[in-house]
């Protein structure tokens, strides 16, 4: 959440009184999009275990039969496992959600290997500059026989 309310901070202010001039990138985007994935995921993970604590906390002073105790114990736990999981999965966040985050770890993974692969700036101006070649290759010559 902060995140989004610093990015409407930065294009909010006006050129003059930042000083600097600041643009948002890809990268940046891609990073924003991932944030508000993993809030998404978090919010809706974390609630199964408020709604079993105020479940809990309401119907403490009730008696429950064995059944009752074991499905709420039962509830209880599958929505305490169920709260951990946006922590153990951000790593899979970024990667799915953001194609620069996913060149990071090949890369990691390639430099320790020891193989050299360009970065993805690299890759970007290479494909644009093909495309371009593509364009200008893809001339078609007519000609007419006459008989």
């Amino acid at each position: 959440m902060f995140a989004f309310k610093n990015v409407r901070r930065i294009r909010a202010k006006p050129h003059q009184q930042r000083h600097e001039i600041r643009t948002m990138t890809k990268k940046d985007f891609q990073l924003l999009r991932c944030l508000f994935v993993q809030d998404v995921i978090f919010i809706l993970f974390s609630i199964p275990l408020r709604l079993s604590s105020a479940y809990q906390s309401a119907t403490a002073d009730k008696i429950r039969t064995p059944l009752q105790e074991a499905t709420d114990g039962f509830f209880n736990n599958f929505s305490t496992v169920l709260h951990h999981i946006p922590y153990c999965a951000i790593f899979y966040i970024f990667i799915l959600v953001s194609k620069a985050f996913r060149h990071e770890p090949k890369r990691m993974i390639f430099k320790i290997v020891g193989i050299d692969i360009p970065s993805i700036q690299h890759e970007e101006k290479r494909l644009n500059n093909a495309g371009r070649a593509n364009v200008e290759l893809n001339i078609a010559v007519v000609t007419r026989i006459e008989c």
